[in-house]
């Protein structure tokens, strides 16, 4: 049997023939590949940009949500009342008539009530001044139910020309202005103790 040669020229280019077809699929393969994946970054990316924004909505609604609790709590307790500093020692002797040497501050702002001990020279024989801040009228009301029960054998009668109403009784004198109490402790005479009543609540207001 003859066998037939194969010219040198035309081998070589059905081997050029060969490389060019196998670079060519290559190249389809890896072009097809990378225009399959690259929509899917965009939409991801996308995705994630609206989240974003849901934390921002969210901090706007709790913003204008606070923004509304500017009103005063509930129970609010009314300004400090400094009763020594109202009614100042010099003046709480004049009034009562008892030679004061100095004052002390004895208040509960916890409860809006607030005080003043008056104390004279000789050491004894001094007096209190009381300011019930909030829930006076209530206060003034319980006060002169017990001091009713308590001292049925004791002077416990109203006064006029003082406050909105007004009782003496064996521990002193009280008087209402509003939802104010002012009560005087300590002093042996109803009179002196009205001066002082209408003096502090002339001084605050």
């Amino acid at each position: 049997m003859r066998m037939t040669s194969i010219p040198p020229c035309l081998a070589l280019v059905t081997v050029t023939a060969l490389m060019l077809t196998a670079c060519h699929s290559s190249s389809s393969t890896a072009g097809s590949s990378s225009t399959a994946g690259s929509p899917a970054t965009p939409a991801s990316g996308g995705s994630a940009g609206s989240d974003s924004t849901t934390p921002t909505t969210a901090a706007a609604s709790d913003g204008t949500a606070g923004s509304g609790s500017t009103s005063p709590p509930a129970g609010a307790s009314a300004p400090a009342i400094v009763v020594c500093t109202e009614l100042p020692t010099s003046q709480a002797a004049s009034l009562s008539g008892v030679t004061l040497a100095s004052s002390r501050e004895q208040d509960d702002a916890e409860s809006n009530a607030y005080r003043c001990d008056y104390f004279p020279a000789s050491g004894s024989g001094g007096f209190s001044v009381s300011v019930t801040g909030v829930g006076g009228a209530q206060a003034y009301a319980n006060s002169l139910q017990t001091d009713t029960v308590a001292g049925a054998a004791e002077h416990v009668a109203p006064l006029t020309g003082v406050g909105d109403k007004a009782f003496t009784a064996h521990d002193g004198v009280r008087a209402v202005f509003g939802d104010r109490m002012i009560y005087v402790a300590g002093l042996t005479s109803d009179p002196p103790a009205v001066a002082i009543i209408k003096a502090l609540q002339a001084t605050l207001g």
